[in-house]
Protein backbone atom coordinates (compact mmCIF):
# COMPACT_ATOMS: atom_id res chain seq x y z
CA UNK A 1 0.00 0.00 0.00
CA UNK A 2 1.09 3.46 -0.81
CA UNK A 3 2.77 4.94 2.28
CA UNK A 4 0.89 8.22 1.90
CA UNK A 5 -2.45 6.44 1.91
CA UNK A 6 -1.34 4.41 4.89
CA UNK A 7 -0.45 7.56 6.90
CA UNK A 8 -3.79 9.11 5.94
CA UNK A 9 -5.67 6.09 7.18
CA UNK A 10 -3.74 6.08 10.44
CA UNK A 11 -3.90 9.81 11.26
CA UNK A 12 -6.35 11.53 8.94
CA UNK A 13 -9.37 9.28 9.31
CA UNK A 14 -9.55 9.62 13.14
CA UNK A 15 -9.26 13.40 12.84
CA UNK A 16 -12.07 13.57 10.30
CA UNK A 17 -14.28 11.32 12.42
CA UNK A 18 -13.65 13.54 15.45
CA UNK A 19 -14.56 16.67 13.52
CA UNK A 20 -17.77 15.08 12.32
CA UNK A 21 -18.71 14.07 15.86
CA UNK A 22 -18.04 17.61 17.20
CA UNK A 23 -20.16 19.19 14.47
CA UNK A 24 -23.01 16.77 15.13
CA UNK A 25 -22.90 17.42 18.90
CA UNK A 26 -22.92 21.18 18.41
CA UNK A 27 -25.92 20.99 16.14
CA UNK A 28 -27.80 18.65 18.45
CA UNK A 29 -26.99 20.66 21.67
CA UNK A 30 -30.07 22.29 23.29
CA UNK A 31 -30.09 25.97 24.11
CA UNK A 32 -29.24 26.82 27.81
CA UNK A 33 -32.17 27.26 30.15
CA UNK A 34 -32.93 30.84 31.06
CA UNK A 35 -34.27 31.79 34.51
CA UNK A 36 -35.46 35.11 35.81
CA UNK A 37 -33.16 36.69 38.46
CA UNK A 38 -34.73 36.33 42.02
CA UNK A 39 -33.94 38.21 45.34
CA UNK A 40 -32.10 36.20 48.00
CA UNK A 41 -33.26 36.55 51.65
CA UNK A 42 -30.58 36.98 54.36
CA UNK A 43 -31.07 34.75 57.40
CA UNK A 44 -31.05 36.64 60.73
CA UNK A 45 -31.80 35.76 64.34
CA UNK A 46 -34.75 37.65 65.79
CA UNK A 47 -36.69 38.08 69.01
CA UNK A 48 -40.29 39.03 69.58
CA UNK A 49 -40.55 42.09 71.83
CA UNK A 50 -42.88 41.51 74.75
CA UNK A 51 -43.49 43.37 78.03
CA UNK A 52 -41.56 41.89 80.95
CA UNK A 53 -41.19 42.71 84.63
CA UNK A 54 -37.59 43.57 85.44
CA UNK A 55 -35.62 44.38 88.56
CA UNK A 56 -32.85 46.84 87.60
CA UNK A 57 -29.46 46.06 89.09
CA UNK A 58 -25.96 47.44 89.43
CA UNK A 59 -22.97 45.64 90.84
CA UNK A 60 -19.72 46.52 92.52
CA UNK A 61 -17.04 44.92 94.62
CA UNK A 62 -15.73 45.40 98.12
CA UNK A 63 -14.14 43.78 101.16
CA UNK A 64 -16.15 42.28 104.00
CA UNK A 65 -15.93 44.01 107.37
CA UNK A 66 -17.62 42.98 110.63
CA UNK A 67 -20.73 44.90 111.59
CA UNK A 68 -19.15 45.67 114.98
CA UNK A 69 -15.63 45.35 116.31
CA UNK A 70 -14.55 45.22 119.94
CA UNK A 71 -11.28 45.90 121.70
CA UNK A 72 -11.00 44.74 125.30
CA UNK A 73 -9.05 47.57 126.97
CA UNK A 74 -7.87 47.16 130.55
CA UNK A 75 -9.62 49.75 132.73
CA UNK A 76 -7.61 48.70 135.75
CA UNK A 77 -4.03 47.58 136.14
CA UNK A 78 -2.91 44.32 137.68
CA UNK A 79 -1.79 40.76 137.13
CA UNK A 80 -3.78 38.37 134.92
CA UNK A 81 -4.99 35.59 137.23
CA UNK A 82 -7.43 33.79 134.88
CA UNK A 83 -7.93 33.37 131.14
CA UNK A 84 -10.66 31.55 129.23
CA UNK A 85 -9.40 28.33 127.64
CA UNK A 86 -11.29 29.19 124.43
CA UNK A 87 -9.57 32.55 124.14
CA UNK A 88 -7.45 32.17 121.01
CA UNK A 89 -7.61 33.69 117.50
CA UNK A 90 -10.49 32.27 115.48
CA UNK A 91 -12.53 31.00 118.43
CA UNK A 92 -16.20 31.87 118.90
CA UNK A 93 -17.27 33.53 122.15
CA UNK A 94 -20.84 33.99 123.39
CA UNK A 95 -22.12 37.28 124.76
CA UNK A 96 -21.44 37.64 128.51
CA UNK A 97 -18.82 34.89 128.59
CA UNK A 98 -15.83 35.65 130.86
CA UNK A 99 -12.56 35.99 128.98
CA UNK A 100 -9.97 37.46 131.37
CA UNK A 101 -9.79 38.15 135.10
CA UNK A 102 -7.38 40.75 136.53
CA UNK A 103 -6.24 40.48 140.17
CA UNK A 104 -8.62 42.80 142.11
CA UNK A 105 -6.69 42.70 145.43
CA UNK A 106 -5.39 46.26 145.19
CA UNK A 107 -8.85 47.59 144.38
CA UNK A 108 -10.40 45.56 147.20
CA UNK A 109 -7.95 47.08 149.71
CA UNK A 110 -8.76 50.54 148.41
CA UNK A 111 -12.46 49.75 148.76
CA UNK A 112 -12.03 48.59 152.37
CA UNK A 113 -10.09 51.75 153.21
CA UNK A 114 -12.71 53.96 151.59
CA UNK A 115 -15.55 52.20 153.42
CA UNK A 116 -13.75 52.57 156.77
CA UNK A 117 -13.19 56.27 156.13
CA UNK A 118 -16.85 56.71 155.20
CA UNK A 119 -17.92 55.03 158.45
CA UNK A 120 -15.57 57.33 160.36
CA UNK A 121 -17.15 60.37 158.72
CA UNK A 122 -20.61 59.11 159.56
CA UNK A 123 -19.60 58.73 163.21
CA UNK A 124 -18.23 62.28 163.20
CA UNK A 125 -21.55 63.54 161.89
CA UNK A 126 -23.38 61.65 164.63
CA UNK A 127 -20.98 63.10 167.21
CA UNK A 128 -21.55 66.61 165.89
CA UNK A 129 -25.30 66.13 166.12
CA UNK A 130 -25.01 64.96 169.74
CA UNK A 131 -22.73 67.89 170.60
CA UNK A 132 -25.19 70.27 169.01
CA UNK A 133 -28.04 68.96 171.15
CA UNK A 134 -25.88 69.11 174.29
CA UNK A 135 -24.82 72.68 173.55
CA UNK A 136 -28.39 73.72 172.90
CA UNK A 137 -29.41 72.23 176.27
CA UNK A 138 -26.51 74.00 177.99
CA UNK A 139 -27.49 77.27 176.32
CA UNK A 140 -31.02 76.91 177.68
CA UNK A 141 -29.71 76.37 181.21
CA UNK A 142 -27.18 79.18 181.06
CA UNK A 143 -29.82 81.46 179.56
CA UNK A 144 -31.97 80.91 182.65
CA UNK A 145 -28.98 81.71 184.86
CA UNK A 146 -28.42 84.83 182.77
CA UNK A 147 -32.02 85.88 183.33
CA UNK A 148 -31.64 85.42 187.09
CA UNK A 149 -28.39 87.37 187.11
CA UNK A 150 -30.01 90.15 185.13
CA UNK A 151 -32.96 90.35 187.56
CA UNK A 152 -30.57 90.43 190.52
CA UNK A 153 -28.65 93.26 188.84
CA UNK A 154 -31.83 95.27 188.26
CA UNK A 155 -32.85 94.84 191.88
CA UNK A 156 -29.43 96.03 193.09
CA UNK A 157 -29.60 99.06 190.80
CA UNK A 158 -32.96 100.06 192.34
CA UNK A 159 -31.56 99.66 195.86
CA UNK A 160 -28.56 101.77 194.86
CA UNK A 161 -30.90 104.58 193.84
CA UNK A 162 -32.53 104.37 197.27
CA UNK A 163 -29.04 104.21 198.78
CA UNK A 164 -29.95 100.91 200.31
CA UNK A 165 -27.00 99.07 198.70
CA UNK A 166 -23.39 100.00 198.17
CA UNK A 167 -21.88 100.74 194.76
CA UNK A 168 -19.32 97.97 195.20
CA UNK A 169 -22.10 95.42 195.56
CA UNK A 170 -23.76 96.67 192.38
CA UNK A 171 -20.46 96.43 190.52
CA UNK A 172 -20.13 92.81 191.58
CA UNK A 173 -23.63 92.18 190.25
CA UNK A 174 -22.59 93.72 186.91
CA UNK A 175 -19.53 91.50 186.81
CA UNK A 176 -21.59 88.39 187.50
CA UNK A 177 -24.08 89.37 184.76
CA UNK A 178 -21.40 89.87 182.13
CA UNK A 179 -19.68 86.63 183.05
CA UNK A 180 -22.92 84.74 182.59
CA UNK A 181 -23.57 86.55 179.30
CA UNK A 182 -20.11 85.49 178.08
CA UNK A 183 -20.87 81.86 178.93
CA UNK A 184 -24.06 81.97 176.87
CA UNK A 185 -22.23 83.60 173.95
CA UNK A 186 -19.47 80.97 174.02
CA UNK A 187 -22.06 78.21 173.83
CA UNK A 188 -23.85 79.97 170.98
CA UNK A 189 -20.57 80.32 169.08
CA UNK A 190 -19.92 76.60 169.50
CA UNK A 191 -23.35 75.78 168.08
CA UNK A 192 -22.75 78.15 165.15
CA UNK A 193 -19.54 76.32 164.14
CA UNK A 194 -21.21 72.90 164.03
CA UNK A 195 -22.79 73.35 160.50
CA UNK A 196 -19.40 74.36 159.11
CA UNK A 197 -17.79 71.32 160.69
CA UNK A 198 -20.58 69.13 159.31
CA UNK A 199 -19.94 70.44 155.78
CA UNK A 200 -16.24 69.73 156.13
CA UNK A 201 -16.98 66.17 157.26
CA UNK A 202 -19.50 65.71 154.42
CA UNK A 203 -16.95 66.94 151.88
CA UNK A 204 -14.40 64.53 153.30
CA UNK A 205 -16.96 61.73 153.10
CA UNK A 206 -17.68 62.62 149.44
CA UNK A 207 -13.99 62.13 148.69
CA UNK A 208 -14.07 58.70 150.31
CA UNK A 209 -17.27 57.81 148.42
CA UNK A 210 -15.53 58.73 145.18
CA UNK A 211 -12.69 56.44 146.21
CA UNK A 212 -15.29 53.74 146.92
CA UNK A 213 -16.84 54.22 143.47
CA UNK A 214 -13.42 54.08 141.84
CA UNK A 215 -12.54 50.90 143.73
CA UNK A 216 -15.87 49.28 142.82
CA UNK A 217 -15.31 50.28 139.18
CA UNK A 218 -11.89 48.64 139.17
CA UNK A 219 -13.25 45.50 140.83
CA UNK A 220 -16.13 45.31 138.35
CA UNK A 221 -13.82 45.83 135.39
CA UNK A 222 -11.28 43.32 136.63
CA UNK A 223 -13.48 40.74 134.87
CA UNK A 224 -13.47 41.10 131.07
CA UNK A 225 -16.61 39.72 129.39
CA UNK A 226 -17.65 39.56 125.74
CA UNK A 227 -20.25 42.29 125.04
CA UNK A 228 -21.82 40.34 122.14
CA UNK A 229 -21.42 37.11 120.20
CA UNK A 230 -18.05 37.46 118.55
CA UNK A 231 -15.08 35.77 116.95
CA UNK A 232 -11.64 36.40 118.42
CA UNK A 233 -9.18 38.14 116.11
CA UNK A 234 -6.18 38.75 118.37
CA UNK A 235 -5.12 37.97 121.96
CA UNK A 236 -2.33 39.97 123.62
CA UNK A 237 -2.19 38.64 127.21
CA UNK A 238 -1.07 35.53 129.06
CA UNK A 239 -1.56 34.20 132.59
CA UNK A 240 0.53 36.04 135.26
CA UNK A 241 1.24 38.90 132.88
CA UNK A 242 0.94 42.38 134.41
CA UNK A 243 -1.15 44.80 132.39
CA UNK A 244 -1.35 48.56 132.62
CA UNK A 245 -4.55 50.56 132.52
CA UNK A 246 -5.37 51.29 128.87
CA UNK A 247 -3.63 48.19 127.49
CA UNK A 248 -5.38 46.35 124.62
CA UNK A 249 -6.04 42.78 125.73
CA UNK A 250 -8.29 41.22 123.06
CA UNK A 251 -9.67 42.13 119.63
CA UNK A 252 -12.85 40.50 118.35
CA UNK A 253 -15.43 40.85 115.55
CA UNK A 254 -19.19 40.53 115.77
CA UNK A 255 -20.69 37.41 114.16
CA UNK A 256 -24.23 38.79 114.02
CA UNK A 257 -23.70 41.18 111.11
CA UNK A 258 -21.21 41.83 108.33
CA UNK A 259 -20.84 44.90 106.13
CA UNK A 260 -19.42 45.50 102.68
CA UNK A 261 -18.62 48.89 101.20
CA UNK A 262 -19.08 48.23 97.49
CA UNK A 263 -17.71 50.70 94.97
CA UNK A 264 -20.42 51.36 92.36
CA UNK A 265 -19.72 53.42 89.20
CA UNK A 266 -21.50 56.73 89.60
CA UNK A 267 -23.24 56.67 86.20
CA UNK A 268 -24.63 53.18 86.84
CA UNK A 269 -25.88 54.14 90.28
CA UNK A 270 -27.50 57.25 88.87
CA UNK A 271 -29.14 55.20 86.10
CA UNK A 272 -30.48 52.71 88.65
CA UNK A 273 -31.98 55.36 90.92
CA UNK A 274 -33.32 57.38 87.99
CA UNK A 275 -35.19 54.33 86.70
CA UNK A 276 -37.69 54.53 89.58
CA UNK A 277 -37.17 57.99 91.11
CA UNK A 278 -39.24 60.98 90.09
CA UNK A 279 -36.36 63.33 90.91
CA UNK A 280 -34.83 63.08 87.47
CA UNK A 281 -32.92 66.32 87.89
CA UNK A 282 -31.40 65.44 91.25
CA UNK A 283 -27.86 64.22 91.61
CA UNK A 284 -27.06 60.64 92.55
CA UNK A 285 -25.88 61.69 96.00
CA UNK A 286 -29.24 63.37 96.65
CA UNK A 287 -31.09 60.18 95.73
CA UNK A 288 -29.10 57.88 97.98
CA UNK A 289 -31.47 58.54 100.94
CA UNK A 290 -34.07 56.37 99.09
CA UNK A 291 -32.22 53.32 100.35
CA UNK A 292 -35.40 51.81 101.76
CA UNK A 293 -36.38 50.93 98.18
CA UNK A 294 -33.12 49.15 97.42
CA UNK A 295 -32.31 45.49 97.99
CA UNK A 296 -28.94 43.81 97.79
CA UNK A 297 -27.25 40.46 97.35
CA UNK A 298 -23.67 39.59 98.31
CA UNK A 299 -21.91 36.98 96.16
CA UNK A 300 -18.66 35.19 96.95
CA UNK A 301 -17.26 32.94 94.23
CA UNK A 302 -14.72 30.18 94.79
CA UNK A 303 -13.14 27.75 92.38
CA UNK A 304 -16.00 25.27 92.55
CA UNK A 305 -18.73 27.02 94.53
CA UNK A 306 -20.71 30.21 94.82
CA UNK A 307 -22.28 31.56 98.00
CA UNK A 308 -25.02 34.18 98.16
CA UNK A 309 -26.33 36.21 101.08
CA UNK A 310 -29.36 38.50 101.07
CA UNK A 311 -28.41 41.96 102.32
CA UNK A 312 -29.89 45.38 102.96
CA UNK A 313 -28.56 48.77 101.93
CA UNK A 314 -27.88 50.86 105.04
CA UNK A 315 -26.07 53.89 103.63
CA UNK A 316 -23.46 55.31 101.34
CA UNK A 317 -20.27 57.34 101.38
CA UNK A 318 -20.59 61.07 101.84
CA UNK A 319 -18.13 61.79 99.05
CA UNK A 320 -17.12 60.49 95.64
CA UNK A 321 -13.93 58.62 94.84
CA UNK A 322 -12.44 61.12 92.42
CA UNK A 323 -9.95 58.71 90.88
CA UNK A 324 -12.27 55.78 90.23
CA UNK A 325 -15.45 57.88 89.84
CA UNK A 326 -17.29 55.47 92.10
CA UNK A 327 -19.65 55.86 95.01
CA UNK A 328 -19.33 53.63 98.06
CA UNK A 329 -22.60 51.91 98.97
CA UNK A 330 -22.70 50.06 102.30
CA UNK A 331 -24.74 46.87 102.63
CA UNK A 332 -25.28 44.73 105.71
CA UNK A 333 -25.77 40.96 105.99
CA UNK A 334 -27.45 39.41 109.03
CA UNK A 335 -26.05 36.20 110.52
CA UNK A 336 -23.16 35.77 108.07
CA UNK A 337 -21.97 32.62 109.89
CA UNK A 338 -25.25 30.71 109.95
CA UNK A 339 -24.32 28.64 106.86
CA UNK A 340 -20.94 27.55 108.20
CA UNK A 341 -22.20 24.17 109.47
CA UNK A 342 -24.91 23.73 106.83
CA UNK A 343 -22.51 23.54 103.88
CA UNK A 344 -18.78 23.09 103.39
CA UNK A 345 -18.26 26.50 101.77
CA UNK A 346 -16.90 29.28 104.01
CA UNK A 347 -19.04 31.86 105.83
CA UNK A 348 -18.85 35.58 105.15
CA UNK A 349 -15.64 36.59 106.90
CA UNK A 350 -13.45 39.66 107.25
CA UNK A 351 -11.49 40.72 104.13
CA UNK A 352 -13.38 38.46 101.70
CA UNK A 353 -13.54 40.14 98.29
CA UNK A 354 -17.19 39.92 97.25
CA UNK A 355 -19.48 41.12 94.53
CA UNK A 356 -22.42 43.20 95.70
CA UNK A 357 -25.52 43.45 93.51
CA UNK A 358 -27.84 46.38 94.29
CA UNK A 359 -31.40 45.93 93.06
CA UNK A 360 -34.08 48.58 92.64
CA UNK A 361 -37.88 48.21 92.69
CA UNK A 362 -39.62 46.21 89.98
CA UNK A 363 -40.35 47.96 86.68
CA UNK A 364 -43.46 46.35 85.23
CA UNK A 365 -44.33 45.89 81.54
CA UNK A 366 -40.92 47.03 80.34
CA UNK A 367 -39.73 46.71 76.75
CA UNK A 368 -36.19 45.37 76.69
CA UNK A 369 -33.71 44.32 74.02
CA UNK A 370 -30.20 42.82 74.09
CA UNK A 371 -27.39 45.35 74.04
CA UNK A 372 -26.21 43.91 70.71
CA UNK A 373 -29.52 44.89 69.08
CA UNK A 374 -28.87 48.64 69.42
CA UNK A 375 -27.02 50.40 66.58
CA UNK A 376 -26.34 54.11 67.14
CA UNK A 377 -29.72 54.77 68.71
CA UNK A 378 -31.59 52.55 66.26
CA UNK A 379 -32.85 48.99 66.12
CA UNK A 380 -33.50 46.77 63.10
CA UNK A 381 -37.01 45.37 62.88
CA UNK A 382 -38.86 43.29 60.28
CA UNK A 383 -42.00 44.65 58.67
CA UNK A 384 -44.96 42.55 57.52
CA UNK A 385 -43.05 41.55 54.37
CA UNK A 386 -39.94 40.53 56.36
CA UNK A 387 -38.00 43.51 55.10
CA UNK A 388 -35.56 45.53 57.17
CA UNK A 389 -36.81 48.72 58.78
CA UNK A 390 -34.92 51.02 61.15
CA UNK A 391 -36.58 52.43 64.25
CA UNK A 392 -35.32 55.14 66.61
CA UNK A 393 -35.37 54.29 70.31
CA UNK A 394 -34.33 55.97 73.56
CA UNK A 395 -32.45 54.04 76.22
CA UNK A 396 -33.92 54.63 79.69
CA UNK A 397 -31.90 52.02 81.58
CA UNK A 398 -28.60 50.33 80.77
CA UNK A 399 -27.97 46.91 82.26
CA UNK A 400 -25.13 44.48 81.79
CA UNK A 401 -27.02 42.16 79.41
CA UNK A 402 -29.96 44.22 78.16
CA UNK A 403 -31.38 47.69 77.63
CA UNK A 404 -34.73 49.13 78.65
CA UNK A 405 -35.90 51.24 75.70
CA UNK A 406 -38.78 53.45 74.65
CA UNK A 407 -39.76 55.33 71.52
CA UNK A 408 -40.92 53.77 68.24
CA UNK A 409 -40.58 50.23 69.56
CA UNK A 410 -43.79 48.37 70.38
CA UNK A 411 -44.73 45.04 71.87
CA UNK A 412 -44.83 42.39 69.15
CA UNK A 413 -42.05 43.91 67.02
CA UNK A 414 -39.59 41.45 65.53
CA UNK A 415 -36.13 42.80 66.36
CA UNK A 416 -32.94 41.62 64.70
CA UNK A 417 -30.49 40.45 67.38
CA UNK A 418 -27.67 39.16 65.17
CA UNK A 419 -24.99 41.20 63.40
CA UNK A 420 -26.19 42.31 59.99
CA UNK A 421 -23.55 43.68 57.62
CA UNK A 422 -24.47 45.50 55.52
CA UNK A 423 -27.84 46.64 56.88
CA UNK A 424 -29.86 48.14 54.01
CA UNK A 425 -33.34 49.51 54.44
CA UNK A 426 -35.88 47.32 52.67
CA UNK A 427 -33.59 44.32 52.25
CA UNK A 428 -35.32 40.96 52.42
CA UNK A 429 -34.64 38.98 55.57
CA UNK A 430 -35.27 35.41 56.61
CA UNK A 431 -36.13 35.55 60.33
CA UNK A 432 -35.02 32.74 62.63
CA UNK A 433 -36.75 33.18 65.98
CA UNK A 434 -34.39 32.80 68.94
CA UNK A 435 -36.56 32.40 72.09
CA UNK A 436 -33.43 32.01 74.24
CA UNK A 437 -32.81 35.76 73.96
CA UNK A 438 -35.90 36.79 75.90
CA UNK A 439 -35.37 33.95 78.37
CA UNK A 440 -31.83 35.15 79.04
CA UNK A 441 -33.17 38.65 79.60
CA UNK A 442 -35.75 37.31 82.05
CA UNK A 443 -33.03 35.51 83.99
CA UNK A 444 -30.73 38.54 84.00
CA UNK A 445 -33.52 40.82 85.23
CA UNK A 446 -35.04 38.42 87.78
CA UNK A 447 -35.47 39.17 91.47
CA UNK A 448 -32.36 37.92 93.26
CA UNK A 449 -33.48 38.98 96.74
CA UNK A 450 -35.16 36.23 98.75
CA UNK A 451 -35.87 37.57 102.26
Amino acid sequence: MNPSIKRFLIFGVPVLVSLVIVVVLIRLKAEPLRSDASELAVAVRTMNVEPVNIWPKVSGYGLVEPGKTWQAIAQTGGKIIARNEKLFPGSFISAGEELIRIDPQKAELALAKALASIDSCKMKLVELEVNKKNLEASIAIEKKNLDLTEKDLERSKQLLVKKAEAQASVDQKYQAYYQQLAKVQVLRNSVATIPVTEKLVQAEMAVYKAAETDALFEIENSIIQAPFDCRVVEVKVEIDQYVQTGSILVKADSVNTARIRAQIPLDKMRSLVSSWSDQSSASASEKIPHIDKLKACVIFKGLDFENRWDAKVIGGDSQLDLQARTLGVIVEVDNPYERMHAQPSPPLMRNMFCEVVIMGPMLSDSLVIPRSALHDGQIYVLDNQSRLKRQNVSVTLVQEDFLLVSGEIQAGDRVVVSDLIPAIDGMLLKPVLNPAVIENIRKASANIYQP
